[in-house]
């Protein structure tokens, strides 16, 4: 039997959380309240320890973690009070950015965004 790649939820107030697990990271996908798509993406070394930790990881996030992420995000994250890219002046290279306005890659404490209508 082939081993699942992917979980869908379709949690209350969020909608669809696609949780997909690829050779070296998870990625969690769900829509932003302004209608964009957003991905948390977290990796793992692309080795036998760093597939173990990966498989460790997708097995454990279930309905509840998935939509704890998803709202965190949405309630906290960098995007989160981007409001309607059509009413914000936001170019939409800074939607689509996956790093802060700073240019660190770290501020995002390990994990990288990347939201896209």
């Amino acid at each position: 039997m082939n081993k699942p790649f992917a979980k869908l939820f379709d949690v209350d107030g969020i909608g669809q959380i696609l949780v997909v697990k690829r050779r070296d990271e998870l990625t969690i996908t769900f829509r932003m309240p302004n209608g964009s798509i957003c991905d948390i993406k977290l990796g793992f070394p692309d080795n036998d320890d760093g597939w173990n930790q990966l498989d460790a990881a997708f097995d454990q996030v279930d309905e509840s973690t998935a939509a704890s992420l998803a709202r965190e995000q949405i309630e906290a994250g960098p995007f989160a009070g981007l409001g309607s890219i059509d009413d914000e002046e936001i170019e939409r290279e800074q939607v689509g950015a996956s790093i802060c306005e700073c240019g660190d890659p770290d501020c995002l404490s390990g994990t990288q965004l990347h939201c896209s209508d």
